[in-house]
């Protein structure tokens, strides 16, 4: 008997996540989509929107192998070629699908998170996706509205990656991007994480899984981390309704086996240059209490930080003046603030109401069109 082992991939590169957005009640609403059963008899492709930079998680090759065999949502087409949104517009304009109608499934498989964004560019080389920059691209002509025989209002987009579908602005900008002149496809993301994990005997995968996975959150300062104990205290007091073993979770940093919890750590950088008109005009910033001081006067930097939920103390902060080059390449004295927090992050997979005796540990697969999993941008067949 060959030994057996598990691979798992998470959407990483995270830095600011998923923060509330997987505890708690939910409302519980399904979208009527009428005419989902086209789908079946429309083609469907994937786009794997990267390349894996770490050996240790590979998201991407995990994610291509999960589209390429699972029996429910295996597509007839993987494009591993694009790294832009121009790209794979350009990509389905130029080949549309074989049978006639427009596209059923696409599914986009990137890394990224709801305060960033998409890892992916929207011009290759360019900024990360976010509502801002797709806009920006749009206003300057960027994008071409595609044929009406590659997209439709039938047509779904999923974007997969780690609770993007928290950042409802960027979901309905995705919409517009592949828009025909007419018509706006349906465009989903999760609001959970994603994972994907294989299970592997000698040389061969024999099963690949995606999970969507619950993920809680503890902080602390970059370098300064608490022990265990300390930690489980910090998640059982911000989680009080969760009946998780804390500390069990804390003893491992992979999963045992698919479906298992687990956890792992990132750091959040915070970068705030503010500019002054002389060197005289920069406050006293040569000791703690100062810096501190200037700290709380940055109410812009404040309400950032606030947005992402990291409480200001878990920030370990490094201030200092500096000459900032600007386009010109004129030099302004400046202040710059750089901040380091640590987040330890939980990842408990959804599972199955259903486990068998041979079948444990079975991903939970809510209906597509459900809003407790999913924030869902309806597709559109009156575009202004």
């Amino acid at each position: 008997m060959f030994a057996s082992y598990h691979r798992y991939a998470i959407s990483a590169l995270l830095l600011l996540t998923l923060f509330m957005s997987c505890v708690g009640k939910r409302k519980v609403e399904v979208v009527n989509v009428s005419d989902a059963s086209d789908l079946p008899s429309r083609e469907s492709i994937t786009f794997i929107l990267g390349d894996d930079a770490n050996s240790n998680n590979k998201y991407y090759h995990e994610a291509a192998e999960y589209y390429r065999v699972d029996n429910n949502d295996r597509t007839e087409y993987l494009v591993s070629s694009c790294r832009s949104l121009t790209e794979i517009s350009s990509y389905l304009i130029n080949n549309p699908p074989s049978n006639g109608q427009p596209w059923g499934m696409i599914n986009l498989v990137t890394h990224g998170n709801q305060w960033l964004g998409l890892s992916v560019r929207v011009i290759p080389g360019k900024f990360r996706t976010s509502a801002k920059s797709i806009q920006a691209a749009i206003n300057q002509g960027v994008f071409s509205p595609l044929p009406e025989a590659v997209i439709d209002s039938k047509s779904e987009i999923t974007v997969h990656g780690c609770g993007i579908g928290n950042n409802k602005s960027l979901i309905n900008a995705m919409g517009n991007v592949f828009s025909s002149k007419t018509e706006k496809p349906l465009v989903r993301a999760s609001l959970f994480f994603e994972n994907y994990i294989s299970t592997e005997d000698a040389d061969y995968i024999s099963d690949t899984r995606r999970y969507l996975t619950a993920a809680y959150f503890a902080y602390y300062k970059k370098g300064y981390r608490p022990g265990d104990i300390r930690l489980s205290r910090q998640l059982t007091q911000r989680y009080p309704d969760q009946k998780i073993n804390w500390r069990d979770i804390l003893t491992r940093k992979e999963p045992r086996w698919a479906g298992d919890s687990f956890h792992y750590t990132f750091n959040v950088p915070v970068k705030w240059i503010v500019l002054y008109e002389n060197e005289y005009s920069i406050p006293d910033i040569s000791n703690n209490e100062n810096q501190q001081q200037w700290l709380l006067e940055q109410e812009e930097l404040l309400a950032i930080i606030e947005s992402t939920e990291i409480p200001m103390n878990k920030f370990s902060w490094n201030i200092k003046t500096i000459k900032y080059k600007c386009e010109d390449g004129t030099l302004v004295p400046a202040v710059r603030a750089k901040g380091l927090a640590t987040i330890l992050c939980v990842l408990k997979p959804l599972l199955s109401d259903n486990q068998t005796q041979f079948a444990d540990y079975q991903p939970m697969i809510p209906s597509l069109y459900d809003t407790a999993y999913y924030y869902i941008d309806k597709g559109s067949t009156s575009i202004p």
